[in-house]
């Protein structure tokens, strides 16, 4: 589209709160770039804490999303319509595949993890999103954390950015 703003990847957190206030405080706390920040999920539910789901994207709106069994797409009317979710889906982004195809497999994973900044002065809970590899990284984390925890909710840990070098 003439004039959208192209996603890039960032070495920072980038942080865009809806409250300009919010701004300033993370700012003032944090730095402009911070590639490190102390959080605590909001939740045991990991479902609530890191929501994961395959999302194809058209035109800035969510076509289809699925759980990697059943999807809900859009139709060309404007409504729903539950389809299959898996490998076979022609939209399905698979890495490694040829050249070719990854222009219209546009279905990729996508997290969105809600987390809570301990430190900001007012209690609210913000939104990170992540794909593929963070989605991996961050799984992993969460998995360890309950194992020698027993929990993933209210723990103090820190998330941070790091290059990562893939082969």
């Amino acid at each position: 589209a003439k004039g959208a703003e192209i996603p890039k990847k960032l070495d920072y957190f980038r942080f865009v709160p809806e409250n300009p206030d919010l701004l300033e405080d993370f700012r003032g706390i944090y730095g402009d770039q911070p590639r490190q920040l102390p959080i605590m999920l909001p939740s045991n539910d990991r479902g609530l804490a890191f929501p994961q789901a395959f999302c194809c994207w058209k035109a800035k709106k969510l076509w289809c999303t699925g759980d990697n069994r059943t999807a809900s797409r859009m139709t060309a009317e404007g409504g729903r319509e539950e389809v299959a979710c898996n490998d076979q889906c022609p939209f399905r982004y698979l890495p490694g595949g040829p050249e070719a195809e990854k222009k219209q497999r546009t279905c990729k994973p996508e997290g969105l993890l809600r987390v809570m900044l301990p430190e900001m002065p007012t209690m609210h809970y913000f939104m990170f999103k992540a794909a593929r590899m963070s989605i991996e990284s961050i799984n992993t984390c969460l998995d360890v954390v309950e194992g020698m925890v027993g929990r993933i909710g209210f723990v103090p840990l820190n998330m941070s950015l790091a290059p990562v070098q893939v082969t």
